[in-house]
């Protein structure tokens, strides 16, 4: 049976796709900061094991990662704090390292698309990730994605919170931007169809462009009714 790592699982992302992972047959390792937060999150399950990893912590990343076949890595340092930069890539680093002494087949890393201008310091740190990911012995391969949009995701739920409790909202500048949006379930299908497409760099997934003021209003009216 393979076995699976998946980093960040606590995450939306993570736990939509763990759930999948199972029921096609795979021995699936869930590893987060967040450990209880992530037991709320997925269902307990025979071939599912819940393991606490912070990637800051260099000794346990490079006792854990090299046990696997296969790792998602959807880690990222935004809540970190203004150094988040720094810190992200000091994350993947010790990744990294670990995989150079692994029998990692494959590591599939949910990254972000990157605009052609106007670039975030977000943005740019899931771009260095990527690079220095790429520099490991192991194939990588980089799925650039756009707002994940999905109950639970934090997207959606700010959205709702908006909805919720704001009975009048003066909408701010970016109310008629054009977000690249990522549904969930198209995220987790690309996800799930590349674990067995190694050394494929900066693939998007984007489902469409959308303003923010439609997506809000349509939330609206179904909380209304």
């Amino acid at each position: 049976m393979k076995r699976v790592l998946v980093l960040g699982a606590s995450g939306y992302v993570g736990s939509q796709l763990i759930p999948i992972l199972l029921a096609q047959g795979y021995q699936v390792t869930a590893a987060a900061r967040q450990i209880d937060y992530l037991k709320a999150r997925v269902i307990p399950h025979s071939h599912l094991t819940f393991e606490y990893l912070d990637l800051a912590d260099r000794e346990a990343t490079l006792e854990l990662v090299p046990q696997f076949d296969l790792v998602y890595f959807l880690v990222h340092g935004m809540a970190h704090g203004h150094d988040f930069l720094e810190y992200e890539l000091s994350l993947a680093q010790n990744f990294r390292d670990a995989l150079e002494i692994s029998e990692v087949k494959h590591v599939v890393y949910l990254s972000a698309i990157q605009p052609q201008t106007g670039n975030s310091a977000h943005l740019a740190a899931r771009k260095a990730t990527g690079k220095l990911l790429r520099t490991s012995k192991v194939p990588i391969t980089e799925l650039r994605a756009g707002v994940i949009i999905g109950p639970g995701s934090a997207a959606y739920e700010i959205m709702r919170d908006f909805v919720y409790n704001l009975p009048v909202l003066i909408a701010p500048k970016w109310w008629i931007l054009k977000p690249t949006l990522s549904r969930w379930r198209t995220s987790i299908t690309i996800l799930l169809n590349y674990r067995k497409k190694p050394n494929q760099i900066a693939r998007s997934m984007r489902s469409e462009d959308q303003m923010y003021s439609p997506i809000v209003n349509n939330l609206r009216s179904f909380v209304s009714k």
